[in-house]
């Protein structure tokens, strides 16, 4: 499939918008008296200048999260949306005669980009994805504080409405440094940037190792933070934990790749696989699960159901591989590390995990 989007290098998608919005094609509208009220002209003079990486991002989001593949034609749609809203410029000429506002109509670039009313299918995907629904105290703290930003009639902005210009650019920096907002918390995937780093160079040692403590802690114990990756073995009730161990060398992380000369193609998927053939696919959603836990993330709700499913299918394949080595935890948390050779069992190190945050290295 051609890819529109892409991690490293131009984008077709980017492209598209450029030549959407750039001065040539609205050298037209210089001397139109309705250019100040005009909606489509300001959506477009924000998508070329402060939204214009945000928007790009969106675009990229879509190809990495692998469930939409859109063509040229629904890319440009879409852009074309964002900038007009299905507005014709006789539509603007009249709303302005009749001192309509169209602001209130048309709906701000937040609003078109994530209005969930839309039958476009990339705005139906990022729609699940807006700022607007995502909880953050330190926004929340800022809107009730006296630095809280207004709109242009003087009003309050409303949560949803700051996210979203939050995430596309769309506002100034100007409060206390008490109350600035970091950009990820207008974002609904926090390690998208750390994804996109590993995806360009999977071969980094440090990469692999973070994504194999991140599956340790949601199939292993959380807390752990040995080089392996470590599977835990289901005991009932009890409250000991038994983590099977396998080594950090056996396994391989790398991107999906296609060669080819004519089609434009940049990797959307990381694969980890082990010696035995066990292959684990990590999405960007599966990625922003595994890296939450490498960070001390506690993983229970239904949205992430699907991806602990799948990295638990993963560790079921790893339990099935012989494996010398057990690392038994005592309800206190103490790791006793045993191997098992010529049918005796050998205790190798213990550590005392209750006392140094989780280390069952």
């Amino acid at each position: 499939m051609r890819s529109l989007a892409a991690t490293d290098g131009p984008q077709i998608a980017v492209a598209i918008m450029d030549k959407l919005t750039s001065q040539e094609a609205w050298k037209i509208c210089e001397n139109c008296s309705s250019k100040p009220q005009c909606p489509s002209f300001n959506n477009s003079t924000q998508m070329a200048g402060p939204s214009r990486e945000k928007i790009s991002r969106l675009l990229l989001t879509s190809h990495l999260r692998r469930t939409k593949r859109a063509t040229l034609r629904q890319i440009r749609s879409t852009l074309g949306y964002l900038i007009t809203a299905d507005l014709s410029c006789e539509d603007v000429h009249e709303a302005v005669v009749n001192n309509e506002d169209l602001s209130s109509t048309s709906g701000s670039l937040g609003e078109l980009a994530f209005g969930a009313a839309s039958q476009d299918p990339l705005i139906q995907e990022w729609a699940r994805l807006d700022p607007a629904k995502l909880v953050s105290p330190v926004v929340d703290r800022l809107l009730r504080s006296d630095y809280a930003p207004k709109s242009a009639e003087g009003e309050a902005e409303t949560h949803s409405t700051f996210m979203r210009n939050h995430f596309l650019g769309l506002r100034d920096s100007s409060e206390p440094l008490e109350f600035a907002v970091p950009n990820g918390e207008s974002s609904f995937y926090k390690y998208i940037d750390e994804y996109i780093a590993i995806l360009a160079d999977p071969g980094k040692p440090e990469y692999k190792s973070r994504i194999l403590k991140g599956v340790s802690r949601l199939i292993g114990a959380y807390g752990y933070d040995g080089p392996d990756l470590a599977v835990s073995q289901e005991r009932g009730h009890s409250d000991w934990a038994v983590l099977k161990p396998s080594f950090e060398q056996e396994f391989m992380l790398k991107a999906n790749d296609f060669d080819s000369q004519y089609v434009e193609f940049s990797p959307d998927l990381l694969i980890l696989t082990h010696v035995s053939g066990a292959q684990l696919n990590i999405s960007l959603d599966t990625a922003e699960v595994i890296l939450g836990a490498a960070d001390g993330g506690l993983f229970g709700d239904y949205e992430t159901d699907a991806v602990r499913f799948d990295v638990e299918g993963f560790g079921v394949k790893l339990l099935r591989q012989v494996s010398e080595n057990v690392i038994v935890v005592e309800p206190s948390g103490v790791a006793h590390e045993i191997r098992v050779a010529n049918g005796k069992l050998t205790l190798i190190q213990s550590s005392d995990t209750s006392t140094n945050g989780g280390d069952l290295n």
